[in-house]
């Protein structure tokens, strides 16, 4: 089957590049070079710009954001079409928001693709699905996890974390935004005795060989979990009552919405993955749960748990696959 996947997010491309050559499918990545709001004159412009490449391909996926789906989501679009929702299928990027999006005509577009035979819509995790039915639109209930194994074993070509980080002996803190504003992250742990590097990466593979992972969750789901999680990274997480308490900073960050009843629905506090993560419920509990962890027996759960969490996914991507073919 020759398949198109368009995005904005080179994360969902490389894991999508993974389960399609494992599924033997002949796979074009094109990445969304567009404004994030797609408005029906936008959708419009692209579909005329390139309905000859579209065209050429049996069926078409688009990832990380939503509205892209909306370029294709047209009576002259003859083809198939897999929807992966991973950041709010309404998504608007208000900053450059140039057309009023999200408009009422998307969503009767959205309600119109859920009755479409040759369409299906999946999420990356549950809440999607969530979102969706509070803001009035039922995109039903499936579920595709990324499978973090794309670039899996390829080698870093242009590294950024300096060769003088001894990884075994240290705790890798992302450079994100509750890990350096809510909290400087990497001065606390040294604070505690825990050594600690923060910085950019290039990519997940030149994470490999880090002690562990320290976060504050920011979003519902994310790609660098699954990839982390693959690669037998262990994350260390503030326990949810925790969380609950950095929720009323200002400096606090949570990709919207932040809804404190469905925080059990996140990858990171669903009951069903919490022996994949170790929790702390202060700063003062932190030094004793990363000393009492065997880091070489959890490295090897996380193995073995993401070797079967690949071939749930990438099962059902093949299942996706055969129900349009």
């Amino acid at each position: 089957m020759r398949i198109l996947h368009i995005s904005q997010h080179t994360g969902c491309a490389s894991d999508l590049a993974y389960v399609m050559k494992r599924l033997g499918h002949d796979l074009t990545f094109m990445p969304a070079k567009t404004n994030y709001n797609i408005g029906q004159a936008r959708a419009d412009q692209l579909w005329n710009e390139r309905r000859g490449e579209f065209e050429k391909y049996d069926l078409v996926i688009t990832s990380d954001t939503a509205p892209l789906s909306r370029i294709f989501l047209r009576d002259a679009f003859k083809g198939k079409l897999i929807i992966w929702i991973c950041t709010r299928y309404n998504y608007a990027d208000q900053a450059t928001n140039d057309c009023g999006f999200p408009d009422p005509e998307y969503y009767e577009i959205i309600r119109a693709a859920t009755k479409n035979p040759r369409v299906r819509i999946v999420a990356y995790t549950a809440f999607e699905h969530m979102w969706a039915k509070q803001t009035g639109v039922d995109v039903g209930t499936r579920v595709v996890r990324p499978t973090g194994m794309g670039g899996v074993g390829d080698e870093v070509v242009r590294p950024l974390i300096p060769a003088s980080v001894d990884k075994p002996k240290t705790l890798f803190i992302p450079p994100y935004h509750n890990d350096t504003k809510l909290v400087d992250l990497q001065g606390m742990c040294q604070s505690l005795g825990l050594t600690a590097y923060r910085g950019r990466y290039a990519g997940p593979n030149e994470l490999e060989g880090f002690r562990g992972i320290v976060h504050i969750p920011y979003a519902w789901s994310n790609l660098a979990l699954y990839e982390n999680l693959a690669r037998g990274l262990l994350y260390f997480l503030p326990s949810l009552g925790m969380l609950l308490k950095f929720g009323k900073c200002n400096e606090f960050f949570w990709s919207p919405p932040y809804q404190v009843g469905s925080l059990l629905f996140s990858e990171w506090y669903n009951p069903a993955n919490r022996g994949l993560f170790r929790f702390f419920g202060s700063w003062q509990e932190l030094p004793k749960v990363v000393a009492d962890t065997d880091f070489a027996a959890m490295r090897k759960t996380l193995r073995e748990w993401s070797v079967k969490h690949v071939e749930r996914q990438v099962g059902e991507w093949a299942k996706l696959i055969e129900e349009l073919a």
